[in-house]
């Protein structure tokens, strides 16, 4: 009689751990490198997107400058001086979004019952999907990113290009053009028809990632923030906080040249 060896494993159960061990293998190489390369592969498209809409903002902005001899206010006031429309609202017939225009009451407040209906409505030029991955488990978030709240916004204050509900025109730009900050993206994202945007105070908190939850210049992109300059320019600025870098930031946002500078 054959002499039986106990601390032999059955085939299957030896099988099933190399399987395991395998799969392991396989799940820890998914982690550290194929993860980590789509995100990256991600990143750099959304950028590239984020890169073309807010040179499609510079155009239209530039359109717009052509037929009105002047860029759109901030926002449009009423006769009691309440803010009524964004300056976004008046790009619209130069984003090929002219039956949406028409259609809007400009004598009635941006969130009107009858305006609320194109808050859903935005168009793409005003959209940074790269914030939809920081929304992946609120897909309530995720849907108003999408379809309602834009990153783009001007900075108002009465040294920059968008003092509020006046217009300004490249004429009143004495800095250069390539050197003076229009259009950026803000941390904290609007409805793309409400007239808000970034005060220049927030400006002394530097470029931070939108991440930190603090109102300023900055954005879900990794290290930096994209920004259009009066040429039409899209440049793309580092994460600082440093005291010489917000005095940079500043410099860049006031429209003429300054004697203390």
């Amino acid at each position: 009689m054959p002499e039986i060896k106990t601390n032999e494993k059955p085939p299957m159960l030896a099988q099933l751990k190399v399987v395991g061990i395998v799969f392991v293998v396989l799940a820890l190489f998914v982690y550290l490198f194929v993860l980590p390369a789509v995100d990256t592969a991600f990143e750099a498209a959304h950028k590239r997107d984020c890169w073309n809409h807010i040179k499609q903002i510079a155009y239209a902005m530039y359109s717009y400058h052509d037929q009105y001899e002047a860029f759109p206010p901030a926002y449009t006031v009423d006769a009691d001086g309440k803010p009524l429309h964004s300056w976004r609202t008046m790009l619209l017939p130069f984003l090929e979004c002219e039956d949406m225009y028409g259609k809007i009451k400009f004598g009635e407040p941006w969130n009107s019952d009858y305006n609320r209906q194109f808050h859903d409505q935005m168009p793409k030029a005003f959209s940074c999907w790269n914030g939809l991955k920081y929304f992946r488990r609120d897909k309530e978030s995720k849907e108003k990113w999408k379809t309602t709240m834009t990153a783009y916004q001007v900075v108002v204050g009465p040294e920059t290009l968008f003092p509020g509900s006046e217009c300004r025109t490249l004429n009143d730009v004495t800095r250069k053009q390539s050197e003076t900050i229009m259009v950026v993206e803000s941390t904290v994202g609007v409805c793309w028809m409400a007239p808000l945007d970034l005060p220049v105070e927030a400006l002394e908190h530097g470029v931070i990632p939108a991440k930190s939850g603090i109102f300023g210049i900055g954005s879900y992109h990794d290290g930096g923030v994209y920004v259009v300059m009066v040429d039409g320019s899209a440049v793309f600025i580092l994460n600082s906080k440093s005291s010489e870098d917000v005095r940079v930031l500043k410099k860049q946002l006031r429209i003429m040249e300054n004697e203390i500078e």
